[in-house]
């Protein structure tokens, strides 16, 4: 092979990859995009006395409301307090039981809280279920509160709408 050749091949392979890693880095988009969850959402936060949940109160804040009915177990508490530890996110418990955790939680029967979760999210059919809220108070999406796969995903889509808002 000529010495020309061998250079040509030589810089062709150490140069492309260089190439290819500068066009992306400057030209390419990578910008994840959660889905907008549009239920035609009900105003159903009179049922909770007037305390508003997923209104304005929290505008302004990534949030995670927990619908807990039936279920009060630590597991659940532990994940989302990594959870909160680990983003900075408010956090709401509705729930019968009390319990001991550093976010905010609403004591209500059961029955109060099957009431609102049939007003405000009329599509969903979980007892016990998450539901991610944005900045802007639009819902992003719904986890399962017991599948500790699903917080991994929350904890995913968490960094996912931080990033786009820091833009």
């Amino acid at each position: 092979m000529r010495p020309f050749t061998r250079f040509f091949i030589l810089s062709f392979t150490l140069l492309l990859p260089i190439l290819i890693y500068l066009f992306l880095r400057f030209f390419g988009n990578n910008k994840y995009e959660l889905p907008l969850i549009d239920l035609n959402k009900n105003d159903c936060i009179e049922i909770f006395q007037n305390d508003s949940i997923s209104n304005n109160y929290y505008s302004g804040y990534i949030k995670v409301i927990d619908y807990r009915l039936l279920n009060n177990g630590t597991i659940i508490n532990n994940l989302l307090k990594r959870l909160y530890q680990k983003n900075n996110v408010s956090i709401i418990t509705l729930s019968e039981t009390k319990q001991n955790v550093p976010w905010l939680i609403y004591n209500f029967s059961d029955d109060i809280i099957l009431e609102f979760i049939k007003c405000e999210y009329s599509n969903v059919k979980l007892n016990s279920f998450l539901v991610l809220y944005d900045q802007k108070n639009q819902i992003r999406g719904y986890y399962i509160s017991d599948d500790p796969k699903e917080y991994e995903r929350l904890d995913v889509e968490i960094d996912v709408l931080k990033s786009n808002y820091e833009k």
